[in-house]
């Protein structure tokens, strides 16, 4: 059919007329490939479950409660105008601006800096009255990935992952005509990056975001450093600080609603199950339960992940790490 994000939208019967002899391009589980009429499709399915518009749906459970006053179906009287550059003459081109209807779901949405800054915390630290944790945490495991850039990320379930040497950003880019856009955080640190144009070429967004969170990073790392191993935190910010695994050192940082075991630069990501109960998110303990093992009065004695066992001290005698700690030479 003609290009969906510069012609006027039409109601979903339209669109399932319209694909009705659309061919398989995969077979199902054979490989990956992104589906923007996918998302068409969800937003219908919504729709017909809620009893409602799936905008409806986004703007009562999402928006509302996250406080995203700026974020719309349409645009607004002061929204940016869309602009593409003629590569012959530079000329800026106006591009068109329509209701995408029944594929609006897709990718429609008007927002600002501000409100996506909000969607991005969300995004990292979560909101249990919005959405549970454990429902989070399932949409940021890797799912699917394109082979020719698996090396470079995935997809989860509704996010797109961006690999990093020690964590993983997660989020989104975007891009409709006269308009592009990259969202992503690392859920770790908390530091995230928004990156809104509008314009269609010259830009790599998502590459820019990466840039703009490898920059900002280290001056919010410096300036959480004193919260990190404070013991009246909660969570994992108790357990923040020097770990061994035998005479191996490593270091957990407190992310306020998990923690990060970091081991020789791989990722080692946990969310919180429970008071001391963590889940593995991705890397070698992915899906693995950590255990907080307490002394009888209540102190942390040590974690335990699938046999692995991390003390304070290399090699604790406190700690039932087999065959004790190794005599010296």
């Amino acid at each position: 059919g003609p290009w969906w994000e510069r012609t006027p939208g039409r109601d979903w019967g339209y669109l399932a007329r319209a694909n009705a002899t659309s061919f398989d391009v995969f077979a199902a589980g054979e490989r990956h490939h992104y589906s923007n009429l996918g998302y068409g499709l969800l937003g219908e399915l919504v729709a017909r479950l809620e009893g409602g518009t799936w905008w409806d749906v986004v703007e009562s459970s999402l928006a509302r409660p996250l406080g995203l006053t700026e974020t719309t179906y349409l645009p607004g009287p002061d929204a940016a105008v869309g602009t593409s550059r003629d590569p012959r003459d530079g000329r800026l081109m106006r591009e068109p601006a329509h209701d995408a209807a029944a594929m609006a779901p897709a990718g429609q949405l008007w927002s600002t800096v501000d409100d996506l800054a909000r969607w991005a915390d969300f995004l990292a630290v979560g909101d249990e009255a919005v959405l549970s944790s454990s429902t989070l945490a399932q949409m940021r495991v890797a799912r699917a990935a394109d082979p020719l850039t698996q090396h470079r990320g995935a997809y989860g379930l509704g996010f797109r992952l961006r690999w990093r040497p020690a964590s993983t950003l997660l989020g989104h880019t975007g891009s409709m005509p006269g308009f592009v856009a990259a969202l992503f955080v690392d859920a770790t640190s908390r530091v995230g990056g928004v990156v809104l144009a509008n314009t269609t070429t010259g830009l790599e967004v998502e590459t820019l975001v990466a840039a703009l969170i490898d920059a900002a990073e280290p001056a919010y790392r410096e300036a959480a450093a004193g919260n990190l191993s404070a013991p009246s935190e909660p969570g994992g910010f108790q357990l923040a600080g020097e770990w061994y695994w035998g005479n191996v050192a490593m270091m957990v940082a407190g992310t306020g609603d998990g923690f990060t075991l970091t081991i020789e630069g791989l990722d080692r990501g946990f969310v919180q199950v429970d008071d001391d109960r963590y889940r593995g998110l991705t890397g070698y303990f992915a899906g693995e339960e950590l255990r907080v093992v307490r002394r009888d009065d209540g102190a942390v004695s040590h974690l335990e992940v699938v046999t692995f066992i991390f003390t304070r001290i290399p090699y604790d005698s406190r700690a039932p790490i087999p065959g004790g700690p190794p005599e010296p030479l």
